[in-house]
């Protein structure tokens, strides 16, 4: 069942509540480049936000269970559940597009931290 709430913090005690732009399971929120990005399952929904306040709804590429966002390097990226299916943000960070896999058959999932 969706829901609309979201909230925020000065100091990660008192918090406020806060509206999304429409009722749906809201999954996972990133921040970066002054933007707070969060992705909902079940459909192509979205939200972003600058303050945390204000949120405005945006449209992923393709209907998945959207389940994470993060962002790195300039770029937003949003991963599916059980799903080899991603969204990422171009020169817009508002606009998301399935990136462009050159060999999908070889390509494997990796994950690299760096300090």
């Amino acid at each position: 069942i969706g829901d609309t709430i979201a909230a925020t913090s000065p100091d990660g005690v008192t918090w406020t509540q806060r509206t999304l732009p429409t009722s749906h399971n809201w999954y996972s929120v990133t921040y970066g480049n002054g933007l707070f990005v969060s992705v909902a399952a079940g459909g192509t929904i979205a939200a972003t936000s600058p303050d945390g306040v204000t949120w405005t709804q945006r449209t992923l590429p393709t209907s998945a269970v959207w389940y994470s966002i993060t962002y790195g390097n300039g770029v937003f990226v949003a991963v599916a559940q059980s799903t080899s299916i991603a969204a990422t943000s171009s020169d817009d960070s508002t606009k998301f597009r399935v990136p462009l896999i050159a060999d999908p058959v070889s390509c494997r999932t990796y994950i690299k931290a760096t300090t």
